[in-house]
């Protein structure tokens, strides 16, 4: 049950709410079950705070800072949330349904049994997430990275991964049926044979960050072509005709190997406790 003084004091002026988070570093913001639809709560610190089943649907969440927020089972349909830090926090069987979540930081954030169907998740953070059984079914994901993420079972159906990075990802299990996969970034990547690839779109694609493979034109695959394209086995796909492999000049820049490159990412992309961006973890 939420605090009513919690409750009074969210429905004030972002500053007002802000000041009191200062003034009472100790105190856990207890919102849970809370009905908070269509506030503007963009650019609150809530970290830490209490939000299991709280409503949130259609809220804005503009910059707001969710650290180690409790959000499991709570409901964010709709939810406008560009450049939201959900760091750490617990999402698991949350809503996320239709979401803007543009620029979001989820990175180490469980994520398990989450519907980000149709959501807008482009440029996200997902490093060492974790998204088992996620729902993510047309939900646009161009542009994020998934480093070291789990998303062994979770349903990709028709989602779009547009030069996503996946190194040393796991998506055992996961369903990639006519999703869109490509310029994704597959080094290190871990897919056994329940993992499906059907009918998925790839125009080219990265097996390592110094090996960008052209592909033919006869997108959608069909699962055992794509299987031998991941394999690096490019002669053996049947009826295929290969392209050239070509010198990477996507967007990911060299590093010597896979894990300077993602230990970079995090110095650069991990924001401290206090919702400020850092230099260092």
């Amino acid at each position: 049950m939420a605090n009513l003084q919690h409750l009074q004091l969210i429905s004030e002026h972002t500053e007002v709410w802000n000041n009191w988070r200062k003034e009472n570093p100790d105190t856990i913001p207890d919102l849970s079950g809370a009905d908070l639809t269509n506030l503007n709560l963009s650019n609150l610190n809530l970290k830490k705070a209490n939000l299991l089943g709280a409503n949130l649907s259609q809220v804005n969440l503009t910059g707001a800072v969710l650290i180690k927020a409790n959000l499991t089972k709570a409901n964010l349909k709709r939810v406008y949330a560009k450049d939201a830090d959900f760091s750490l926090a617990n999402l698991q069987d949350a809503n996320l349904f239709g979401g803007y979540f543009i620029q979001g930081d989820f990175s180490r954030a469980s994520l398990k049994g989450v519907n980000l169907q149709e959501a807008n998740c482009m440029e996200s953070y997902f490093i060492t997430a974790n998204l088992e059984y996620a729902n993510l079914v047309k939900c646009n994901l161009n542009g994020s990275y998934f480093m070291e993420a789990n998303l062994d079972n979770v349903n990709c159906v028709k989602a779009s991964f547009v030069e996503s990075d996946f190194t040393l990802a796991s998506v055992m299990n996961a369903d990639f049926t006519n999703a869109d996969l490509t310029g994704v970034l597959v080094e290190g990547w871990k897919y056994n044979s329940e993992t499906k690839f059907d009918h998925v779109f790839c125009d080219y694609i990265s097996l390592s960050n110094e090996n960008k493979v052209n592909t033919p034109k006869d997108s959608p695959w069909l699962d055992g072509h794509f299987r031998q394209l991941l394999a690096g086995n490019y002669q053996a796909m049947k009826n295929v005709t290969p392209r050239d492999t070509v010198e990477n000049n996507a967007r990911f820049v060299p590093q010597t190997n896979v894990e300077q490159r993602l230990q970079s990412l995090v110095y650069t992309t991990v924001r401290n406790y206090d919702g400020v961006e850092s230099s260092s973890v």
